[in-house]
Formats: C-alpha cells, sequence, structure tokens
C-alpha cells in the first residue's frame, strides 16, 4: 500500500537570514530576555505594518532586546520606548502574584539609550507608565505596540493609551498575554 505523504512547507523564519543573524547578536550583548519564538513574532508582525504611516512603540523595555529588534525594523520611523529603567512601581500581590517592587532594576536609561543610540529616531521616555507618555504629541498615531509591561494595571493603561491611537491594520502585541498561574 503506497500512500503520498505530503511534507510540511519549511517555516518562514528559517529563511530569514536578517532575523538569525539579529538573534545570534541579542544574547551576546545581554539583552535577550525572550523566547525565540516570541522574537520572531514580533520581528514578523513589526516588518508587516512597515508600509502604514504611524510609529512603532513599545512600554516594558528593560535592556533594550526586544527594542532593538523593532530598531532593525522601523527604518526611519519614530519608536517611542516607555520605561521606568529602575525596575518594577509597587505591584499587586494578588493581581501579579510573580512579580515584586524593584524588579527587572538591573538596568538604566543610559545603558539602554547607549546600545540604541545608533538608530535614528528613538526616543526614551522615562517614569511610570502611562504618565511617561504625557509628552507624546495627543495627535501622535502608532502602527505598532509592544507592551511588555507584566503587570495587569500597566497592562491595561496599555491597552487604553494604544488602542484608540493604532492606525488601522496597524498591531498591538502584547507579551505574556498567555501566561496563567
Amino acid at each position: 500500500d503506497f500512500r503520498l505523504i505530503k511534507m510540511p512547507r519549511v517555516c518562514t523564519a528559517t529563511r530569514d537570514t536578517g532575523f538569525w543573524k539579529l538573534h545570534a547578536q541579542l544574547p551576546r550583548d545581554g539583552r535577550c530576555t525572550q523566547l525565540i519564538r516570541e522574537r520572531y513574532n514580533m520581528w514578523s508582525l513589526a516588518r508587516q505594518v512597515q508600509p502604514l504611516s504611524g510609529a512603532y512603540a513599545e512600554a516594558g523595555v528593560y535592556a533594550g532586546g526586544s527594542a532593538r529588534i523593532l530598531c532593525e525594523v522601523k527604518s526611519a520611523d519614530d519608536l517611542h520606548l516607555f520605561d521606568t529603567f529602575e525596575g518594577m512601581p509597587e505591584t499587586d500581590a494578588k493581581a501579579d502574584p510573580h512579580f515584586a517592587r524593584g524588579q527587572f532594576g538591573d538596568t538604566n536609561f543610559k545603558w539602554v539609550a547607549d546600545y540604541l543610540a545608533a538608530f535614528p529616531n528613538v526616543h526614551l521616555h522615562q517614569g511610570f507608565f502611562p504618565d511617561s507618555a504625557a509628552n507624546v504629541p495627543a495627535d501622535r498615531q502608532f502602527k505598532f505596540v509592544h507592551l511588555d509591561l507584566d503587570l495587569y494595571r500597566s497592562t491595561l493603561d496599555g491597552l487604553r493609551c494604544f488602542y484608540p491611537r493604532l492606525v488601522r491594520k496597524g498591531v498591538i502585541l502584547a507579551h505574556d498575554y498567555d501566561n496563567v498561574t
């Protein structure tokens, strides 16, 4: 009995040399906190929206690894980065049991700014989100937003801030969206 078995097509990621080059660099830089599938998902979605008008944004920057991915994709478009650059704010133990005040505090504004200095139009906004977004013009629209705020309240604030400013066919990517406790 002979059956023809169709082999699955090769994953697009295996042929994406730009991504693999960047993927190899991030661990060497000590900026790699996401899983490979998360990094490729961000890379792919950020590239999909390139033709749209609007800016890129990330809330929850930490060491700048995912911001670097966005820098490689965005060309000359603006990228707005929001973080305390001092670690987590006060947390709600009931809503966010895996996080504590000061967690991810092993970063700082200058370290991230220096890491991304070679890329044009990168705007770092230091402080607690969404207050740190106050100096972004009210008419600024976004085509891609990465929310990596970890905390329930902060993520909700991110959605409330960016969703009304998202261009048609724009993308909001929420990190940790499927984590369960």
